[in-house]
């Protein structure tokens, strides 16, 4: 087999979260997902204006460690 290497830079993140009660309903659902959007929308229009960081240009994940609450997980940079 080929043998594989992976190369990881080292960076700076940051993690946003954002809680609420997200039962399997439709209407549920919906507001998740509108919560998701929000919260994604704040971190470009609000948190990123207000500091001396940039995205990275490095891949961002979400996480969901319950069904009550979710995380964004940014990689930044210096400007």
């Amino acid at each position: 087999g080929k043998n594989w290497r992976l190369h990881i830079r080292e960076t700076v993140g940051v993690i946003f979260c954002t809680h609420g009660s997200f039962m399997a309903s439709r209407r549920a659902e919906s507001a998740k997902v509108e919560s998701i959007h929000k919260l994604w929308k704040r971190i470009y229009s609000e948190w990123f204006p207000s500091t001396k960081y940039v995205h990275a240009g490095s891949a961002e994940m979400e996480l969901y460690p319950d069904e009550n609450s979710m995380e964004i997980w940014v990689r930044i940079k210096k400007e």
